[in-house]
């Protein structure tokens, strides 16, 4: 559950591999599977897990190709955040 980080970035994710899509994947499950522990916990009133942050950064991604994609996010579509450079 990687309970040992609180944010995971992964960079330049243009560079789509099988490897890639597949780390993503699992990252999201995790993500969401925190996310549920975690406010759980909160209905007991403790607070030892948090929920997991995935940052996909990169400055020429189609975002379509990660927002759109049921398989990586099946349930909640991902927020984007854009920043203007140069």
């Amino acid at each position: 559950m990687l309970k040992h980080y609180s944010v995971i970035i992964i960079d330049e994710a243009h560079e789509r591999s099988l490897n890639s899509d597949i780390l993503v994947s699992l990252l999201t499950r995790i993500a969401k599977a925190r996310c549920d522990m975690a406010y759980k916990e909160r209905e007991e009133g403790k607070f030892d897990i948090f929920p997991l942050r995935l940052v996909i950064m990169s400055a020429t991604l189609r975002v379509e190709d990660f927002r759109e994609n049921k398989r990586l996010f099946p349930e909640k579509v991902p927020q984007v955040i854009k920043v203007e450079a140069r």
